[in-house]
């Protein structure tokens, strides 16, 4: 009997590992999607088709101008933003498009990109000597598209549209936007709760919820999405020594980019994709990892649904 079980334990052991072998993608095939996604994000009908999608009560209508030979995105609050290379700017900056970043830079994936599956260009750029030097000083957005989105553009214009909500046992203070979503994101994971042993540890170790807060990105000059309330941080009591955040790890680790998940703490599955279905994005699945943050950006899910048709129509 008890070699019968030795067996099926190596069995087991074997069949796991070697779905986690699979699930790790070949560099050449990783940077072939990176090279598909960058051509979805520069495409004005998905991406902004994506845009309305994710806030109707926001925006109004997008349609391309013959005359202004661009793409413009009209608020209910009647405000032009021009596309301006994926800018999204008003028009009497349209023109100097280069001095911004783009709205949507990234491709949010679909999976959890293990880092040994990195392309070579990749691990090159996260360990030039220039990657601090241009986080320090980047391009910044132009911030009049986020003003609309969450109605403001200061620090006290934005907090009147921040409200505190009661979330998995903790009060957070978040944008009224994200709300509603939260709560439906609660009520998913209380019900798995009652069934699912890796969920209701995750209850149990909880120890903070935090949301809205007037900073930074850590390491740049650009505003936080805490600044907006549009993202939550969630920290268990304790990570049993696994890694959480990029930045902490990067001052012990010179290879804090190849730390493999199994060594990083992370939130269940299960509870991610709750996440994910409610329009948050999970920051573990960042190059530049963030495993105790969710951000309400229910565009980046609908662009990644979209990437299927937009590889159709290239076709």
């Amino acid at each position: 009997m008890k070699s019968t079980k030795r067996i099926l334990l190596f069995i087991y052991i074997f069949l796991y590992e070697l779905s986690l072998v699979q699930a790790i993608e070949s560099p050449a095939k990783i940077q072939k999607d990176f090279e598909l996604q960058n051509k979805l994000l520069e495409s004005p009908k998905f991406v902004l088709s994506a845009l309305k999608n994710a806030y109707p009560t926001i925006i109004n209508y997008f349609s391309y101008h013959a005359k202004e030979k661009d793409w413009v995105v009209v608020t209910y609050d009647n405000k032009k933003y021009y596309w301006a290379k994926g800018r999204l700017l008003p028009q009497k900056k349209r023109h100097d498009w280069e001095k911004y970043k783009a709205y949507v830079f990234y491709y949010y994936p679909e999976n959890f990109i293990h880092p040994e599956s990195y392309p070579k260009k990749y691990i090159e750029k996260l360990t030039s000597p220039e990657f601090k030097k241009e986080r320090l000083v980047p391009i910044d957005y132009e911030y009049s598209f986020f003003n609309s989105l969450y109605g403001g553009s200061t620090r006290n214009t934005i907090e009147q549209n921040i409200v505190t909500a009661n979330f998995l046992g903790y009060k957070v203070n978040v944008h009224k936007i994200t709300v509603q979503s939260l709560k439906r994101v609660e009520k998913k994971i209380l019900a798995l709760n009652k069934t699912n042993k890796e969920v209701a540890y995750f209850l149990k170790t909880l120890r903070s919820v935090f949301g809205y807060n007037w900073r930074l990105i850590g390491d740049t000059q650009r505003k936080s999405n805490h600044c907006w309330g549009t993202a939550i941080d969630i920290l268990p009591t304790n990570w049993k020594k696994k890694k959480v955040y990029w930045m902490w790890e990067r001052s012990l680790n010179k290879n804090w980019f190849m730390v493999p998940k199994k060594s990083r703490w992370c939130p269940p599955d299960s509870v991610v994709k709750i996440f994910e279905d409610e329009g948050f994005i999970w920051g573990g699945k960042w190059d530049l990892w963030d495993n105790m943050h969710f951000e309400y950006r229910p565009e980046l899910l609908t662009l990644q649904s979209e990437f299927q048709n937009f590889l159709n129509v290239k076709k």
